[in-house]
């Protein structure tokens, strides 16, 4: 009897139990589903009307383009400067955001924090100690302690290591002259980006371009472990019973490859005559703010220091080569769709470095400050991030926060949202840019009528605000030198098939791949690579 009652209770107690899971969930999905979005339905959300709609569109389109197709849909949205994006209870849902001066309002005053789904990428890679998923002091004082490398000046000064890398780069790109061959631009790329950052970051050169790394092995299989399907697969490499393994070899892998070079350039701190090396300012910054020297730091001071740093730079290395070359592969694209856009940036080129391109690099070498003296140049790649901005940021919602329309005052409610800063449909807005869709690199000239300084607020490629990229005047430098000593010898064609598939005109479309964390030029942008001037056979 005693034994029948007790399961009785048991029974109550977990329908009461399962009453409340329901009811939490019914709560939550009025919450959710009372939101302005576009038409929807009640218990799917918006998955019927993404499914209707993505079903017109290439399969591996990137997640970031879906608010530009959803305003080309419900072009109403437009006015609102958002667009509700619910796929809940799948996923959190999302206010993707376009509107410039709304995204200023969750992404520079207030700067939001970044949202959980950062710590559900990096938790088991950074144990997000790094600078894209940490808050607070701990993110503060990091970023003061990498700031200084990262500054314009520091950053000219690896200019004759970065002319050794992009050297290599351009050879591998010649050996291709030699046939017929289509290959993925991507690849070399990526490698000469990491490459770059390698020796910038941490004074080294990984020759990854050139042979084997067990380093760039383990970080780009990583990827592939903490990348997130784009719509649910329960074959995703996440869903792996061997994820945790594989990813915990991966950083014992990291760890070993960069933690000794850290250890080396700690005991040669008070030695060494070349400080610039980002890694070594950063131990010095770390040594000035505790007010200690390396001997007289704790072991578990060490340790820490270590741990966190070995953080920072692996995210330099993930989001540093990868945005930076899919950045190069589209710059190519362009130029080679706009023939009289190339032919100027070849002028420009001869001008200031004079008509011979063999002699760039020594000209550059000998005075690294006229990669500051080539304005369109410079546009070409504004132009080109304008056009393809690499990554979008995501900051979480709150209840104190709602979004107001500048022009209309209407508001909108945060609490329980992912925040989106959408630059991939803010960079295409037409009150902001006149001609949105073309590749128009005078625009940053002051040309055309209306001035560069009103487009600031709406040209996010490296977000605006604290928060925002810490890499961009690398990242600007590099693409600059790539190009200058690559565009006066070489003609990168894309070799796209006839009956590719495209997504507004274009078969070079930003796409979805599987096992990477940031959008890619589709297939990796097959190209022919040519000498200029030469007969083909």
């Amino acid at each position: 009897m005693e034994l029948a009652i007790q399961i009785a209770v048991l029974k109550r107690i977990l329908g009461l139990f399962l009453v409340i899971l329901l009811g939490r969930f019914i709560y939550r999905l009025f919450q959710v589903r009372m939101k302005q979005s576009p038409p929807h339905s009640f218990f799917l959300g918006h998955l019927p009307a993404f499914a209707k709609l993505m079903a017109r569109y290439p399969r591996d389109t990137a997640g970031e383009i879906i608010p530009i197709l959803l305003t080309k849909e419900y072009p109403e949205l437009q006015a609102q400067g958002l667009v509700c994006m619910d796929v809940w209870p799948l996923a959190n849902p999302m206010l993707a955001v376009f509107q410039p001066d709304m995204i200023a309002q969750f992404c520079q005053s207030p700067s939001m924090p970044k949202n959980d789904l950062l710590q559900t990428i990096f938790k088991d890679f950074t144990d997000c100690q790094d600078l894209l998923c940490s808050e607070g002091d701990h993110w503060k004082r990091w970023r003061s302690i990498f700031n200084p490398g990262f500054s314009s000046k520091n950053i000219l000064s690896f200019i004759p290591a970065l002319i050794e890398e992009i050297q290599v780069f351009k050879d591998t790109l010649l050996k291709n002259t030699h046939s017929d061959i289509v290959f993925p631009l991507i690849t070399p790329a990526t490698k000469a980006t990491f490459d770059i950052i390698g020796r910038v970051v941490l004074g080294t050169r990984f020759g990854i371009q050139t042979s084997e790394s067990r380093l760039y092995k383990a970080m780009k299989d990583q990827l592939g472990w903490i990348s997130l399907p784009d719509r649910p697969n329960i074959l995703h490499r996440r869903n792996s019973p061997f994820r945790r393994l594989a990813m915990w070899n991966n950083n014992r892998i990291l760890r070993n490859e960069i933690i000794p070079i850290l250890q080396r350039q700690m005991l040669e701190i008070d030695r060494s005559g070349s400080p610039q090396i980002i890694s070594r300012l950063a131990i010095e910054a770390h040594l000035k703010q505790t007010g200690r020297t390396v001997d007289s730091a704790s072991t578990d001071q060490v340790e820490e220091f270590l741990r966190v740093a070995l953080a920072q730079i692996e995210i330099f290395l993930i989001a540093g080569h990868d945005t930076t070359a899919s950045t190069l592969c589209y710059a190519y694209y362009c130029l080679h769709g706009n023939p009289d856009i190339a032919d100027r940036v070849r002028q420009e080129h001869d001008r200031l470095l004079g008509p011979d391109p063999t002699q760039a690099a020594a000209v550059i070498a000998s005075d690294p400050s006229v990669l500051h003296r080539l304005p369109y140049t410079s546009a070409v790649i504004k132009e080109t991030l304008r056009l393809y901005p690499p990554i979008a940021s995501v900051r979480s919602g709150s209840r104190s926060l709602h979004l107001v329309h500048p022009e209309t005052n209407q508001r909108f409610p945060t609490e329980g949202f992912v925040l989106m800063s959408t630059s991939q449909a803010t960079h295409r807005l037409p009150q902001y840019w006149p001609r949105p869709n073309d590749f128009l690199p005078d625009r940053w000239l002051g040309e055309e009528g209306s001035s560069v300084n009103s487009r600031k607020i709406a040209w996010r490629p490296f977000e605006q605000g604290p928060r925002n990229c810490i890499g961009q005047e690398l990242a600007m430098l590099e693409l600059k030198l790539m190009l200058v000593l690559t565009m006066r010898e070489l003609d990168i064609a894309p070799a796209y098939a006839a009956n590719a598939p495209r997504l507004f005109g274009e078969p070079a479309y930003q796409a979805k791949i599987l096992s990477e964390l940031t959008n890619h030029p589709k297939d990796g942008m097959p190209v022919r690579v040519r000498r200029r001037g030469l007969q083909q056979a």
